[in-house]
Parts: C-alpha cells; structure tokens; sequence
C-alpha cells in the first residue's frame, strides 16, 4: 500500500510539473509582466517602497517549488522565476535613477531535502538614505565601523556588497530598513529573552475593500512608534490602492520606476 501511495505521490508531481510548464509556455510577455509584478506589489508590498517611503521591500522564491507546494496546489515558483526572467531581459536597457533591484540567494535544508531560495531586496535609494542618517548611530553601532550612506548605497548599487552584507545580516537593521521602526526591530531580535513571545503582537489591517493588501510585521502595538507606523500605512494603503485601482499593475509601476 505504501508502495501505492508513493507512486500515485510520483505521478501527482509529475503531472503539476507538466501542467506548470504548459502555463508558462502559454504566457506572453506582457501578461508574464504583469503578473510578476501584481504579485510583487499585492504580496510583496514592493507598492510602499516604490510609492511611499519604506526604505526596503523584501520578496522571492524558491528557484524550484518544493514538492509539498505542489500538493498544496500553491502558485509554482518556475512560473514566478520564469516571469522575473522576462523582467530582467525587458529591463536591461532601461535606467532606474531611485531604486534598486538585488537578488540574493540561500540554500534551505529541509528534513533531507535541500532548496535554493532567491531573494529580491527592492531599495528606495532616497528613503534609505533617509533611513541611514536619521539612524546613523545605530547602523554605526551594530557594524562597527563608520558609515557614509552615499557609499553604503552604491556598494550595493554595485553589486560590491549584498544588501545582507551591507547590515552583517543584522535582523534589527534588516527590520529598520523594511520600515518597521527601530523600537519594534530591536524587540524582535530580543523576542526569546523578553517576558514572552507574543509581547509583540500581529501589525495587520484586513484588505476590505482596499485593492492593496496592508503590512503585516511583529510590532509593539501600544507604542509611540507603531501607531505612527499604523496611521502612516493605512494612509498608503489608501493611496495605492487608489494608484493601481485600474489594475495594470506593470505599467503604473514602471512609469513611476523610470521616473527622475
């Protein structure tokens, strides 16, 4: 019986596969552009970053769907790769004056299984930069060294650095520069030593009927800073959800890519 199970679990990969690769096949372009990027403003909330002033978005995939993804019918993510690719050969002559794209990779181990995960780091260049003089002390403090923002970003820009290096992997500065706020990056890292857990509660606003999802992220909600950070979000999440209330989730976002 086992033996029964194990292949109709062969033939059931096998299938989502085959049936992956006929959706990419059938995919144009255009529709591929679109897609990519409704999913890195809807899931990814890339829209805050290019809009708004959320330093960093932090997105990804893996490079090949874990098989359980396929039991659990989730979106493949050689659909996903093969729409970034596309994005990558349409960008290759265009000049994006304020933001940054960097991809980076990890390997994740899982039981006796090993994926390669890719991660997409969108950067705001000017809201970053904000980020790093208003909390340069800190960045300062955590990297023990001295920080010029101008050449921090173009290290990155550059490719001389991966954004994880540029913070040491940092989960403090990683949550600060996401737009979390100082006060609730610094709880997290420090979330296994403090009284308990769930000190820090879900920073989550249902979507309702807003065409743009909210932010979801551990916070500490009865502070000073994260009711800041929650009027600031709603109010974005209104906005963007006005800005891509047409769809055409593609072209509204690179026009505001290619802008000065």
């Amino acid at each position: 019986m086992k033996l029964v199970r194990l292949f109709l679990l062969f033939i059931l990969i096998n299938v989502s596969l085959i049936a992956n690769e006929r959706d990419i096949a059938k995919l144009n372009d255009g529709v591929k552009l679109e897609k990519l990027f409704f999913s890195l403003i809807e899931e990814d909330h890339f829209g805050y970053t290019l809009f708004g002033d959320k330093p960093v978005s932090l997105g990804g995939a893996f490079v090949r769907t874990p098989w359980q993804n396929f039991i659990e019918l989730g979106q493949a993510s050689e659909l996903f790769w093969d729409c970034w690719k596309c994005w990558e050969n349409y960008k290759k002559n265009l000049k994006f004056t304020n933001y940054i794209f960097v991809i980076e990779e990890d390997v994740i181990n899982n039981s006796d299984q090993s994926y390669l995960l890719k991660s997409i780091y969108f950067i705001n260049k000017k809201e970053l930069k904000k980020t790093i003089i208003n909390h340069l002390d800190f960045f300062e403090t955590i990297l023990q060294k001295k920080v010029d923002p101008d050449i921090f970003i173009a290290d990155i820009e550059k490719g001389k650095n991966s954004f994880s290096e540029s913070i040491n992997n940092n989960q403090a500065l990683l949550g600060l520069c996401l737009g979390y706020g100082k006060q609730n990056s610094i709880l997290f890292t420090i979330k296994d030593f403090i009284l308990k857990e769930d000190a820090l509660g879900g920073f989550y606003k249902p979507k309702k009927l807003q065409r743009i999802s909210s932010l979801g992220f551990k916070a500490d909600l009865d502070s000073d800073e994260t009711k800041l950070l929650k009027k600031k979000y709603e109010k974005w999440q209104g906005n963007l959800s006005a800005i891509y209330a047409n769809g055409n989730f593609f072209e509204v976002s690179l026009k505001q890519l290619l802008a000065e």
